[in-house]
């Protein structure tokens, strides 16, 4: 991305009214003697203890967290999540790489401890639970599975409290269809500023981790929100489609084929 595209991304994320604007001139929007910030950040948000997370640029936002992860995954268990029937949604994934020889220390440890419990009580589930964690401590250590934190955060907005309701709804039936998972709804405004925060462009990472999960690769790739649709020439459509996912793809003849070949954009 460019300088100027950057600021119009950034400018977007911070004021979602803009999207009611036909056309904005960004150019004339930018000064480079100012910081991103303080060019795209142009209001105080509310907050609601009692309906919402919080309201700014006059629109009403919710936030969920995964609090769980699904009991099991597949390629493309996502698409619950990303094929829902409208737009005023983000998904943000902070990820954080674990260093292998510190989360195998990690288990060591509470393996000496249930190595402990297991001959005082011998109870057989925590024999399971030791073979499980062995299991585990072998991945890591033969380079089969990688380790991460992940803060996923899912933002909704809208106009009225009525229609971010309706939306909050749709997004806790999605995730609740992914095998198990669970989201955990933010209503408190100093955790919702936070978690917000953390869904900004550019973000480094901050010390308020207490919604963060462990995952590892094998898992995790399946739940990353990669989508896309039709992409080709949309400029100068012959003529326009339905789709599926309210998707409205654009029908033009190739011109640099000698027989027409119908190319596809959305």
């Amino acid at each position: 991305m460019s300088d100027m595209e950057h600021f119009a991304y950034y400018k977007r994320f911070l004021n979602p009214s803009l999207i009611d604007v036909p056309v904005v001139d960004f150019a004339s929007l930018s000064r480079e003697d100012l910081s991103i910030q303080e060019l795209c950040w142009d209001g105080d948000g509310r907050s609601f203890e009692d309906k919402v997370a919080y309201k700014i640029n006059d629109y009403y936002n919710s936030l969920f967290t995964i609090k769980r992860w699904p009991q099991k995954t597949y390629p493309g268990i996502v698409h619950r999540l990303t094929s829902l029937p409208f737009l005023d949604y983000q998904i943000t994934i902070n990820i954080e790489p674990i260093p292998v020889r510190e989360e195998i220390t990690r288990e060591e440890k509470a393996i000496d401890r249930l190595r402990g419990d297991y001959e005082e009580e011998g109870k057989y589930s925590m024999s399971v639970a030791l073979k499980k964690k062995e299991r585990k401590i072998d991945s890591l250590a033969q380079g089969f599975s990688f380790p991460f934190f992940v803060e996923y955060v899912i933002r909704v907005w809208d106009q009225t409290e009525t229609g971010l309701y309706t939306k909050n709804a749709a997004i806790r039936n999605a995730v609740n269809q992914m095998n198990g998972a669970q989201v955990y709804e933010t209503s408190l405004p100093t955790t919702a500023k936070k978690l917000f925060y953390s869904t900004w462009p550019g973000w480094t990472g901050s010390s308020y981790r207490y919604r963060d999960l462990y995952a590892e690769d094998r898992y995790l790739a399946d739940l990353l929100p990669f989508s896309s649709t039709f992409t080709a020439h949309l400029a100068k459509p012959r003529r326009f489609m339905t789709a599926p996912m309210a998707i409205l793809p654009g029908y033009a003849p190739s011109s640099a084929a000698r027989h027409s070949t119908p190319s596809l954009s959305a």
